[in-house]
């Protein structure tokens, strides 16, 4: 099996565990899902944390701006839903399924990292591929990285609206 159709595949499996009657539910980031993005993609797993303290997003809303949206805890951008839709993965389940949303944000970060090939310049571009906002973007990660950030704290603010089971 290629790269490109375990990746799909891959994405098919996570998907297929979001509801796909009504309203979408909301499902909680988590470690494990963090860490299993970074094992799949071959990514170090702190670059994933540090872009999930620097994204400050959380499961079930976006960030606007005035021409696309932020979605969910790795805040998803819209302009990446082209590539998506293919794959079934749309702008809802992106903000309401946060273990999808990372999986996204990996293969993002790996798209970025195999075109590059240095993980700092990946995670810059991750932000945005203009080399003053990925500068800026790769030494708030790094920051955050550096500091005391306590990812409890984090995961439980990204799940803030995620209801337990019943």
């Amino acid at each position: 099996m290629t790269t490109k159709n375990s990746i799909i595949l891959s994405l098919i499996l996570i998907f297929s565990m979001v509801p796909q009657t009504g309203a979408q539910e909301l499902t909680p980031i988590t470690r494990k899902c963090i860490h299993t993005t970074a094992h799949f993609y071959k990514v170090p797993v702190a670059a994933l944390y540090g872009i999930f303290a620097t994204e400050g997003g959380t499961v079930g809303e976006y960030s606007s701006n005035t021409v696309t949206r932020d979605n969910g805890p790795m805040q998803i951008n819209t302009l990446w839903l082209e590539d998506l839709k293919s794959k079934g993965i749309t702008e809802e389940n992106l903000r309401n399924n946060g273990c999808l949303n990372v999986f996204v944000s990996g293969w993002i970060l790996k798209g970025h990292l195999d075109r590059t090939g240095d993980i700092w310049q990946a995670i810059g571009d991750y932000h945005n591929r203009t080399k003053e906002l990925g500068d800026a973007y790769r030494v708030r990660v790094l920051k955050n990285l550096l500091s005391k950030v306590d990812y409890d704290v984090l995961l439980a603010k990204a799940n803030q609206n995620v209801r337990p089971p019943q």
